[in-house]
């Protein structure tokens, strides 16, 4: 039963790695073109990690895009991480 859990667990994050290359946007960094992840997978990853930097990396990361976040993506997302991450985000986005 074990493997079979694992393997489950293995193929959703694989499908996860996959969506979130398929989200990367492409940005301009010393006159190249990069790919990263977008806002929201960026913001979920950190509050996964959930150590004070990353804390701290996530609010300011929210702050910076908060006009073109899609929240319900970053609620799915972060959904994902479990919940202590969704109760680390709605902790950063009350007031």
């Amino acid at each position: 039963m074990a493997a079979s859990v694992h393997g489950v667990l293995r193929a959703s994050m694989d499908a996860d790695a996959v969506l979130s290359i398929q989200r990367a946007v492409e940005v301009a960094f010393q006159g190249s073109a990069l790919r990263v992840v977008c806002i929201e997978d960026f913001i979920a990853m950190k509050l996964f990690a959930c150590g004070p930097q990353d804390l701290a990396d996530a609010r300011y990361a929210l702050a910076a895009g908060k006009s073109t976040i899609d929240q319900e993506l970053l609620w799915r997302l972060t959904a994902r991480y479990g919940r202590d991450a969704m109760a680390a985000l709605q902790k950063l986005l009350s007031p």
